[in-house]
């Protein structure tokens, strides 16, 4: 008998909902596991979230990842709180999380920013949004890739 190894399919539709957290088990780095996760990244930035924030309110993020190069990159974002609202086609909302999907034919490949909304809820005391991005090198598979995670918290008043 031949046993041979295939390589693991990409996800073109977006990374499984909640693989952002990187304490979790079935994270981003479980599946693309071939180099080692950067933890609490200094390639990821969010815009737009206040450290106070007003319950309620909504707030436009941008997401930039500095990416290396010779990689395409997508993200998943969850919130402990709140929900997302995505203002681009190539975004996917869950509520409180959302993600990049491959991009339609025609439109500006492989992000390196997002930009979206969330809504804060109306009762809360801090809220934690968790981000991962996988920094890929587009051969469609899970080997060779990187996975940057990064924590930003914010409190109501």
């Amino acid at each position: 008998m031949v046993i041979t190894a295939m390589p693991a399919a990409a996800n073109p539709g977006g990374a499984p909902w909640g693989a952002s957290d990187p304490q979790s088990i079935q994270n981003c780095h479980s599946c693309h596991f071939d180099g080692k996760p950067q933890m609490n990244s200094m390639a990821i930035s969010l815009d737009g979230l206040p450290d106070r924030i007003d319950p309620g309110a909504t707030y436009t993020l941008n997401l930039r990842f500095a990416k290396p190069a010779g990689t395409v990159a997508g993200f998943l974002a969850s919130a402990s709180a709140g929900r997302f609202s995505a203002t681009d086609e190539a975004l996917e909302v869950n509520s409180g999380q959302i993600r990049s999907t491959e991009p339609k034919a025609g439109t500006v490949p492989r992000h390196v920013k997002w930009q979206f909304e969330w809504k804060a809820p109306d009762n809360m005391g801090e809220v934690i949004i968790m981000i991962a991005v996988n920094a890929a090198n587009d051969d469609q598979s899970s080997f060779g890739d990187e996975i940057h995670f990064r924590t930003f918290t914010a409190k109501s008043d």
